[in-house]
């Protein structure tokens, strides 16, 4: 799974990393009983996961990681769920009292305000209790406080956002998958990973900035080479847009 600012922060700590890669084969889902192999392997300290992950858009249900808590006793886990609004179920807070894991989640990416940075965590008392040992005093700016009380209890932006993104998202995953050179992953975010079968590393956005588009190379993210991009669910006249560029490349 590519994350590559927490294989960063870790090996500033002077960690040993270890990636367990996700498989084209499989419409990158996780495989358990050849994560739960890994794990016995290397018997490690702290697992992270990225759920839904960024950026295969793949998604573990609560019973496959509650699986993955069970055999890997002793171990830390520190679940990113970013991207879970978009879809999935968020961790019940049972496992989260009984395991000894860390949830992270963002109110930047749903509610489409990634410059104030705002997000929180959840875990049991005893691993916040030390995370307060360490944790430097001011996290968050007055700022993203002001803009977290005005989104916060936004129903109707939450139900209106939700019925656009199902709507929007369809729409693309249909229309991506009729185009012959190009291979699109099922997602549970807001965007799709796609492999483009006829160019090298970053051709294909090279040709679509051309047209005033971007989209995201992959070819930094672990087990994901120069053919795989990330494609984000935008309007219906961004999409289209999108997708006639492709078209007529």
């Amino acid at each position: 799974m590519g994350m590559t600012e927490y294989e960063r922060a870790f090996r500033l700590a002077r960690t040993e990393v270890y990636h367990h890669v996700l498989q084209a084969a499989d419409n990158f889902q996780v495989d358990l009983a050849r994560l739960h192999k890994q794990i016995r392997q290397v018997k490690p300290d702290v697992i992270v996961l990225c759920n839904p992950n960024n950026p295969t858009g793949s998604y573990l249900s609560p019973s496959g990681l509650a699986a993955i808590f069970q055999k890997a006793s002793g171990c830390h886990f520190f679940i990113d769920e970013s991207f879970v609004d978009f879809g999935g179920v968020g961790m019940p807070w049972g496992l989260i009292k009984e395991y000894p894991v860390f949830v992270l989640r963002s109110m930047t990416k749903f509610y489409a305000m990634p410059g104030i940075r705002i997000g929180y965590g959840v875990a049991n008392s005893k691993i916040i209790a030390q995370m307060r040992v360490y944790k430097e005093p001011w996290t968050v700016n007055q700022l993203a406080l002001k803009a977290l009380a005005c989104v916060v209890d936004d129903e109707e932006y939450l139900k209106t956002t939700k019925e656009w993104f199902r709507t929007e998202k369809d729409y693309l995953y249909r229309r991506l998958m009729a185009i012959r050179s190009i291979q699109v992953f099922p997602s549970h975010c807001n965007f799709h990973l796609i492999k483009y079968q006829n160019a090298a590393t970053a051709v294909l956005q090279s040709r679509l900035l051309q047209a005033g588009i971007y989209i995201r190379t992959c070819e930094d993210f672990v087990g994901l080479g120069g053919e795989f991009y990330r494609m984000a669910v935008k309007t219906r006249e961004d999409n289209q847009r999108l997708l006639a560029a492709l078209t007529q490349i």
